[in-house]
């Protein structure tokens, strides 16, 4: 196993954390369209 598996795996973490709360940020969900409740 690669020595920096773990670090690898941490940064991908950290790249979908962000899109996630990017996401919640601005109601957008995958198809692109905004969810109604969150844009209230």
């Amino acid at each position: 196993m690669a020595d920096n598996y773990l670090e690898n795996h941490y940064e991908e973490y950290l790249k979908r954390k962000a899109d996630w709360e990017k996401s919640k940020k601005y109601g957008v969900l995958k198809n692109g369209k905004k969810d109604k409740n969150l844009s209230k």
